[in-house]
């Protein structure tokens, strides 16, 4: 299966069913003369969120899996997970700031889940047992966050959750989660071609605990 697409029209680009905020998006541009920009990254969407879609048109998910996604950001990948996938979904972003263009994500999408604002160290074990699924994408640009990383994958994998996928571009803290997660998880990392026109290499951690 596969709803790969790739257009721009009225400041949405339509790609995987989803329709994502562009530069010239109407309410993008008026929330970022209006609201406090968001701090930690989340400014756009970010290009590892495509290569799990893509991943997953192939890899679908069970019916009616909790998904929590982690570093939501605008909520473009929460978004394919409850329109595409069919999930119930909680998105979560360290940075209250972007809780506005999540919202303007979800409205263009049709979608209503919940946000919530919340940093990677207070997802106890207790919180992740309520989820199947554990997803991530570009959130390991920092060397602090490999650490910060393992010890929530640790958690979850304790928790129950089934199934964790981290995205990345390749950056070196990525690299070592993976080394790591390989060695204590058996995770394994699968290369993504995202795009058409410019085709860009993804990279996606993922672990198994089914």
């Amino acid at each position: 299966m596969t709803t790969s697409e790739n257009k721009v029209k009225n400041g949405l680009r339509i790609s995987h069913g989803i329709a994502a905020l562009t530069s010239s998006h109407p309410d993008l541009r008026r929330l970022k003369r209006q609201s406090e920009a968001p701090a930690i990254h989340g400014n756009k969407v970010w290009s590892s969120s495509y290569a799990i879609m893509q991943y997953l048109d192939d890899n679908p998910l069970p019916d009616n899996q909790s998904v929590l996604d982690v570093g939501c950001g605008f909520g473009t990948l929460s978004c394919y997970f409850s329109k595409i996938q069919k999930a119930r979904v909680l998105a979560t972003d360290a940075d209250a700031h972007v809780q506005p263009f999540f919202d303007v994500t979800c409205q263009e999408n049709g979608v209503v889940m919940p946000f919530k604002a919340m940093r990677i160290e207070k997802m106890t074990k207790n919180f992740l047992t309520d989820f199947d699924v554990l997803v991530g994408a570009d959130i390991c640009f920092w060397d602090e966050m490999t650490a910060l990383l393992y010890k929530l994958i640790n958690r979850a994998i304790q928790a129950g959750v089934k199934q964790i996928y981290i995205a990345d571009p390749g950056r070196q803290p990525f690299w070592d989660l993976a080394d790591l997660a390989a060695d204590k998880f058996y995770g394994t990392v699968k290369s993504i071609k995202t795009g058409k026109t410019k085709r860009s290499e993804k990279y996606i951690l993922t672990i198994n605990n089914s």
